[in-house]
């Protein structure tokens, strides 16, 4: 930290949910293979956030992941 004080939240362990959902689209595109795209939303809520030395605003966190790939179909 950086007051030189040890963190003893270093250990510590929180609940956390994920939930999301995605979707997959198949082309109407023929090579050697189907083609199609997939995209993905996701959140990681956690609960009783902990600090671990830096000052938080809120004691749950969201964490949104947006991915999204290409899709080959054999």
């Amino acid at each position: 930290m950086q007051n030189g004080v040890a963190n003893a939240e270093i250990h510590r362990s929180v609940a956390t949910a994920q939930f999301g959902g995605g979707i997959d689209v198949r082309t109407r595109l023929k090579t050697l293979f189907g083609i199609g795209f997939r995209g993905e939303v996701r959140n990681f809520y956690t609960l009783n956030t902990p600090s671990f030395g830096v000052p938080v605003q809120r004691t749950q966190q969201h964490n949104v992941a947006v991915s999204g790939g290409l899709v080959v179909h054999y």
